[in-house]
């Protein structure tokens, strides 16, 4: 079977277009409390978190979102990186829900842990795009803990605002040697047919 420059194109093309957009979602504030042993004081923390749009679920309503597939981090400043563990640990944005403000967290379900940044311009943001940055009002859950890679985070207090961004993810070097390949196998067509 001969496939014709537009029928490889549009191969190649289909391909790349049947994965979702891959996004990673930040959130940075000053914040007190213990990871582990270690406590900190007005320390900068650098949640992040990428995933596949993919997978962002709807929750009854319709105006809340969750995405929990992805490896979560945080960054301690002078402290250093911790993976969470949780399977249910993921970023959540919601608005116009029983009266609560609009907002976007880091958050594990399991244990009811989250921070969050509070504002209105997080109405209607569903997870699945580029947004930010936005800073405003930080809040946190001291109900819980949430496991991490170098023992349990608590949450104790936050200090000032904190931001949230959601970024379009850099492409993994497999999906780039996919369209790599594929776009070889279109100039080797086109070159055929030329000569």
């Amino acid at each position: 079977m001969r496939l014709t420059p537009f029928a490889a194109a549009a191969l190649c093309v289909s391909s790349v277009a049947a994965h979702a957009v891959p996004v990673t979602y930040t959130l940075s504030g000053y914040f007190s409390g213990s990871i582990g042993s270690t406590s900190f004081t007005n320390t900068q923390l650098v949640f992040s978190m990428t995933g596949d749009t993919s997978n962002v679920t709807t929750l009854p309503g319709g105006n809340y979102y969750i995405n929990t597939v992805g490896e979560s981090t945080v960054n301690l400043d002078g402290i250093g990186t911790a993976i969470f563990t949780s399977p249910t640990f993921g970023v959540e944005s919601q608005y116009s829900d029983f009266g609560r403000p609009d907002s976007v967290s880091f958050y594990d379900n399991y244990s009811s842990w989250a921070v969050t940044v509070l504002s209105s311009s997080f109405n209607g943001y569903n997870l699945t795009a580029p947004f930010g940055p936005i800073t405003d009002e930080a809040a946190d859950n001291r109900l819980g803990s949430a496991p991490t890679s170098l023992g349990s985070l608590v949450i104790l207090g936050e200090t000032g605002d904190a931001t949230f961004q959601a970024t379009a993810a850099t492409p993994e070097p497999s999906s780039l040697a996919l369209l790599g390949t594929g776009l070889l196998g279109v100039f080797g067509v086109i070159r055929k047919r030329v000569a």
